[in-house]
């Protein structure tokens, strides 16, 4: 990135130097909860938090290495609300995922377009996903609506997820992987998905709505 880049406005962050801060800072989180060195974020110029962001992800990937607690081990998910504990894996799987997010969002911003993980990393997001929305649905207005969720994703990383959200209604959502993760991240409106449906209409538009909300910016 040329040095201007890095002022250039983003909507969650002010400006892309704030993504990166915005990273760094999610990754301190992972590295105090595993035990490791938490690189300070410097507040000079955004060059110095690029590379303190380097460096705690170096920290971070060094320490995995010899890490003996295992991938269960719970840790903090970064969240917009209170951070939910998961398995190690699940942040892992979260890190990459936001990591490809905020990689599109810059890329957006400086004109170099959009990426497509390998479809298993896409269905590793969408598995986290899965994993996290009943609970979500259930904790929302919505929860004594929506009964089991039936998943049915199309394309890269794609596949079925049964999803026991409560004793409503049951319905089936079928939409594209990689568009389904954008959702996810928030990058994509519940309302301009593009899925079908097979059983109550409203009850999938409910469920979306909640995906939309399960990133962590």
């Amino acid at each position: 990135m040329r040095a201007d880049d890095w002022t250039r406005p983003d909507p969650r962050h002010e400006t892309l130097g704030g993504v990166v801060a915005h990273l760094a800072g999610n990754d301190a989180m992972l590295a105090a909860d595993l035990g490791l060195s938490v690189v300070p974020l410097p507040s000079g110029a955004p060059a110095e938090v690029h590379a303190a962001w380097r460096e705690q992800s170096r920290v971070i990937v060094d320490g995995l290495a010899g890490h003996q607690g295992g991938l269960d081990q719970r840790v903090r998910l970064a969240h917009t609300g209170p951070p939910p504990l998961r398995p190690l894996r699940d942040a892992l799987v979260q890190r990459a995922f936001e990591t490809w997010t905020h990689l599109d969002d810059i890329g957006s911003a400086v004109g170099r377009g959009t990426t497509t993980p390998p479809p298993e990393q896409v269905r590793r997001i969408v598995d986290l996903a899965a994993a996290l929305l009943p609970g979500a649905v259930r904790g929302s207005d919505s929860g004594d609506e929506v009964g089991t969720v039936r998943l049915v994703l199309e394309g890269a990383g794609g596949g079925e997820w049964t999803l026991p959200c409560g004793r409503g209604d049951d319905t089936t959502i079928y939409a594209d992987a990689v568009e389904f993760t954008r959702l996810v991240a928030n990058r994509r409106g519940a309302d301009s998905l593009s899925h079908t449906t097979a059983g109550s209409p409203a009850v999938s538009t409910r469920v979306l709505h909640v995906a939309a909300t399960l990133g962590c910016d």
